[in-house]
């Protein structure tokens, strides 16, 4: 969900739509509702609006985030703690050996 999605919502709260691909623009939506679609100027005009507030929404969400190294290492602390189930895993397996055959300097 993004800027294109608010925006139809916003023009025609009661369609059905979604896009192809994944993809949101005025060329990739799917309507769904006898509603009719609004006109491509009135959607690209409501998303030039609203695509500052979703570009900061994203910006803030990425940096809410630890990096993937990181997160992938609390999920391994996790998991050696029993505090979450998957010890033993393919995954597990993999980054226990991985950490056993490159140990931390000291």
């Amino acid at each position: 969900m993004g800027a294109y999605y608010q925006a139809f919502r916003q023009l025609a709260p009661d369609a059905k739509i979604s896009f192809a691909g994944g993809v949101e623009s005025y060329e990739t939506v799917q309507w769904k509702s006898d509603t009719p679609c609004p006109d491509k100027e009135s959607v690209e005009n409501l998303v030039k609006e609203l695509q500052p507030a979703w570009d900061k929404w994203e910006a803030d969400r990425k940096s809410a985030y630890s990096t993937v190294e990181e997160q992938l290492d609390m999920l391994w602390r996790s998991m050696e703690l029993g505090e979450i189930p998957g010890k033993g895993s393919r995954w597990h397996e993999h980054i226990r050996q991985a950490k056993a055959n490159t140990p931390k300097p000291e």
